[in-house]
């Protein structure tokens, strides 16, 4: 038994190392064999020549459904979705492809439809395409490809080629469908420009090629070319390709017949860069027109260079013909630009305009326009022409909010002169905005101590009247709140009364003038200027008494730095009218009348004065509520917060401070009367107080009114806003010689709708009788019969909401996300029917004033007026524009009605605009987009030429 095991493993032993010298074997004769064919092989090819003319690296190249290969004539045929790549060129999504490896040339084309279903058009997603790459060294390929029984056969057709010698693709027909890319149109790309046409030969060796009917695409400009060539200049960093074409067309219209264009017999065309044109007409339709160009040159560049801007010709009755937006726009940096325009007319009248944008990334950005204009006009009997020159400047500037974390600085500045919008727009928006304004700001923090600084620049401005106000400059210091009596290291105790105590401060200088809008250049013309410091610290704190009672007392000091005082003068100069009445008899008398004794001179002396100003004040607030709930019924609850308010202030008699003056003057009885006034009326911080001190007891009762109603359609509880605010206020003088009860002033306000309608009201109350006159006398109105005389009223009414709004107010809220059954129903019907009116705006108001002293008992109505404004897209081409449509109910006529319509005709827009009350209007049909957005044909009557002043 053992020698069994013996021999057994001994057997084993034998077999494995027979195993692995077998293996090892096989390996070494592998590797040998390797060796020798690739000594063969290189044997082999090193003897053959390559030609100058072969490519330089693979070529590889495939097709959907035929790859045939020409061994004789070294030709590759690709049928259905073929494409060619070699570098970084390639030809791709071609009907046929014809690839001559001997001249390196490719041939592709658009088959006719005729043959498209032989190659299987329309299943090119199905097909898996057959990728081949071509060696220069050597070729894989069957010998018998493409052939049957000796002969030829026409992968499309499958039929015999009689004659391959004579082999020939057939030229393209243009059918007028570019440049919509029909399937199996040849593409062609240098790896950065692309293009298409119906039929190419390109040389991958020389760079060059042909192309017929192609279409480019340069910088939203469509290039249509009958007949063109094209050069390839490769370098190591880019690829330059100039195309030259014959009978070209260059358009912004994508429609494969263009609606437009310009015509021209040669055109040179360096991509992403410029289309230079020979003489050239505009084609309308197919149709020359008139217009004829004698050169062209157009940039087409990706980023933004220098450049014309062509400008748009107009005709005016006043002004005669003229030609608008007529500029050059120039990129001052990667940060900034310049674009300046401007108008010119054969009377003479013109305006220029220069606006540039600049934005600085992670810093600011913004933006500013400069216009001027000069509108002439012939003066009725006189050879000369008036002029009217008006000027606007705008400016606009945001910083970024991580530039800096302790400084800012902001404008918005919007100046004119000689109303310029007025002038030179028609727009509604722009025409009615009497009322302009600007700011300049300038904010820094002090980081460590309390202190921060403010700088502004304002303006205001009123188009009307022609006035013009400036604060150059407001500066502001001011100190956060301290607490200076509060324990750094309190150690838990509680805090005492005085550790709340608040200290503030602040110093303002401010410089106004008050100017016209034609004047403010001119200092010698100002209306007054006026400027001064101010200086402010207030001690204040709050307490809490009682638990519900708010106690606030403060201390306030002031000080007023002025540079200039008034000082008055009684002048007697008696004013006597004399007039001639007649007697009974007929006999005329002579009578007089002295209607003023004199007047006050006013002098204004330079010189400065520090005035002290001293106030305190203790106020006392609390907050009560009154709620009423019920389970049932559709009034389920009642909520009303009043909050009661008690304040006591002191002034002190500013006379005995040397703060007030008085002078005698005589009045109308011919007596002299003692009248107070303040040497620093006229300052800009306003001036102390004239009365003889003053301790006033104010007092105040704001009212909030809110309920609860029960819906049944949702059983929900909806809680609304009875009264904002309902509020009676007034105060009591104890010092005042007579009349020391104010008037009770009264205000209230609401919303109804879902916040569309505002509603404010206002009265007065007085506890005191007039006599006949209306003059208020030291009697009380209760002794007349009434607790308190009405003495006024003011209610207005105001609305401003979009069809969208009242359409979601009365289908009791938003359509969309509603969870009703018919929610989506209701939609469809909405944006069909009136879904084209959401955005339109409708805004009224409504003012009433009762006065009670010239017409009891009758409401005065101020103001009823209803406006209109938005766009109406009544279909997807068709559009109305209002501006402003308007009725004034109490004049009874149209406040500015601005409306037009618009129509898009593909690459053209024709538009109407109307002014009816400036007898104002304009029709053009212009290109829509750039660089051809020139060509508008407009038919206008501007405000030169209606008659209508602006002012």
């Amino acid at each position: 038994m053992k020698s069994i095991k013996y021999i057994a493993l001994l057997f084993l032993i034998l077999n494995f190392f027979a195993g692995f010298g077998q293996d090892t074997l096989i390996q070494n004769e592998e590797d040998s064999l390797s060796h020798t064919l690739d000594s063969l092989k290189s044997e082999k090819f090193s003897k053959i020549k390559i030609s100058k003319d072969a490519f330089s690296s693979g070529v590889v190249y495939g097709a959907d459904h035929k790859t045939y290969f020409d061994r004789k004539k070294n030709l590759v045929f690709l049928y259905g979705n073929a494409f060619v790549e070699y570098g970084l060129f390639s030809i791709k999504n071609a009907d046929y492809i014809e690839v001559d490896l001997n001249t390196n040339i490719a041939s592709a084309r658009l088959l006719p439809d005729s043959l498209k279903h032989l190659i299987g058009n329309t299943v090119y997603d199905t097909i898996v395409p057959q990728v081949v790459e071509v060696d220069t060294l050597e070729d894989e390929y069957n010998d018998n490809l493409g052939f049957e029984d000796g002969q030829e056969i026409d992968p499309i057709t499958g039929e015999i080629i009689e004659n391959p010698d004579e082999r020939k693709a057939e030229k393209v027909q243009s059918d007028g469908t570019l440049p919509g890319r029909l399937p199996g149109t040849p593409i062609f790309s240098d790896g950065q420009n692309e293009f298409d046409a119906k039929q190419m030969r390109y040389n991958f060796k020389t760079k060059k090629g042909k192309i017929y009917e192609a279409v480019t695409f340069q910088s939203n400009l469509y290039i249509h070319g009958r007949e063109a060539k094209f050069i390839e200049n490769l370098t190591e960093t880019d690829t330059n390709q100039i195309i030259y074409n014959r009978g070209a067309l260059f358009t912004t219209c994508d429609a494969p017949i263009p609606h437009f264009g310009v015509r021209s017999n040669k055109q040179k065309i360096i991509p992403n860069k410029e289309v230079i044109v020979g003489p050239s007409n505009l084609e309308i339709m197919g149709i020359p027109t008139p217009l004829v160009l004698p050169f062209g040159f157009y940039p087409i560049v990706p980023t933004a260079k220098a450049g014309l801007i062509i400008p748009s010709y107009e005709y005016s009755q006043t002004w005669g013909f003229g030609l608008r937006g007529l500029g050059y726009y120039t990129p001052i940096s990667e940060h900034m630009n310049l674009t300046t325009k401007g108008d010119i007319y054969f009377n003479g009248s013109w305006l220029v305009d220069a606006q540039s944008s600049y934005n600085y990334r992670y810093r600011f950005s913004g933006g500013f326009s400069v216009s001027m204009s000069d509108r002439k006009s012939e003066v009725v009997g006189s050879i000369e022409k008036s002029s009217s020159r008006s000027f606007s400047f705008r400016w606009n500037h945001s910083q970024a909010q991580s530039a800096h974390p302790y400084q800012t600085f902001s404008a918005s500045v919007n100046f004119s002169t000689n109303g310029f919008d007025k002038i030179n727009s028609n727009q509604a928006e722009r025409v009615l905005n009497n009322n302009t304004s600007s700011q300049i700001s300038f904010s820094r923090q002090f980081p460590g101590t309390p202190f921060s600084l403010n700088g502004n620049i304002s303006h205001s401005q009123n188009a009307n009247v022609r006035s013009a106000s400036f604060e150059l400059p407001s500066v502001n210091v001011q100190m956060r709140s301290l607490q200076p009596f509060k324990r750094k290291n309190a150690g838990g105790s509680k805090e005492q009364w005085y550790e709340k105590i608040l200290l503030t401060y602040n110093s303002k200088f401010k410089n106004k003038i008050q100017a016209t809008d034609t004047t403010i250049f001119k200092p010698n013309e100002w209306k007054s200027q006026d400027y001064g410091v101010q200086h402010t610290a207030s001690l204040s704190s709050s307490y809490r008494l009682f638990k519900y009672i708010n106690v606030t007392p403060s201390i306030n000091v002031n000080e007023r730095w002025y540079f200039d005082r008034v000082d008055k003068q009684f002048e007697s100069n008696p004013v006597i009218e004399f007039d001639t009445v007649f007697t009974e008899d007929g006999q005329s008398l002579i009578t007089s009348d002295t209607v003023s004794y004199g007047s006050l001179v006013v002098d204004t002396l330079n010189e400065f004065n520090a005035i002290h100003g001293f106030s305190a004040s203790l106020s006392l607030q609390t907050a009560r509520y009154f709620t009423r709930q019920w389970e049932k019924g559709w009034f389920r609850g009642f909520r009303h917060v009043y909050k009661p308010s008690v304040s006591v202030s002191f002034t002190p008699d500013y006379q005995d401070w040397g703060y007030v003056d008085t002078v005698n003057v005589l009045n109308t009885r011919a007596e002299y009367e003692e009248v107070r006034y303040s040497p620093f009326e006229n300052g800009i911080f306003g001036a102390p107080s004239t009365g003889k001190g003053n301790l006033s007891l104010n007092y105040s009762l704001r009212n909030v009114m809110e309920a609860k109603f029960f819906n049944k359609e949702d059983s929900t509880t909806n809680k609304i806003s009875l009264f904002k605010t309902f509020d009676f206020s007034g105060n009591y003088n104890p010092y005042a010689d007579s009349l020391k009860f104010s008037m009770i002033n009264f205000s209230a306000n609401t919303t109804f709708f879902k916040g569309i309608t505002y509603f404010r009201l206002s009265a007065q109350f007085d506890p005191y009788a007039t006599n006949d006159l209306g003059q208020r006398l030291g009697e009380f109105s209760y002794k007349t019969g009434s607790l308190l005389r009405f003495n006024g009223l003011s209610a207005g009414l105001s609305t401003n909401m979009t069809i969208a709004k009242i359409r979601e107010l009365f289908s009791g809220g938003p359509e969309e996300g509603s969870g009703e059954k018919g929610g989506e129903k209701k939609e469809k019907q909405g944006s069909q029917s009136t879904g084209i009116f959401d955005n339109f705006r409708v805004s009224h108001e409504i003012r009433f004033v009762w006065d009670p002293s010239k017409d009891i008992d009758v409401f005065q109505l101020s103001t009823n007026n209803i406006r209109l404004s938005g766009n109406i897209d009544l279909t997807e081409n068709w559009g109305v524009r209002v501006g402003n449509f308007g009725y004034d109910f109490e004049r009874k006529q149209l406040t500015y009605p601005d409306f037009g319509f618009s129509r898009d005709i593909h690459c053209w827009e024709l538009s109407f605009s109307w002014q009816p009350t400036r007898k104002t209007f304009l029709f053009n049909i212009r290109v829509k987009n750039a660089p051809l957005d020139f060509i508008d044909i407009p038919y206008n009557r501007g405000i030169q030429d209606s008659g209508y002043s602006p002012f």
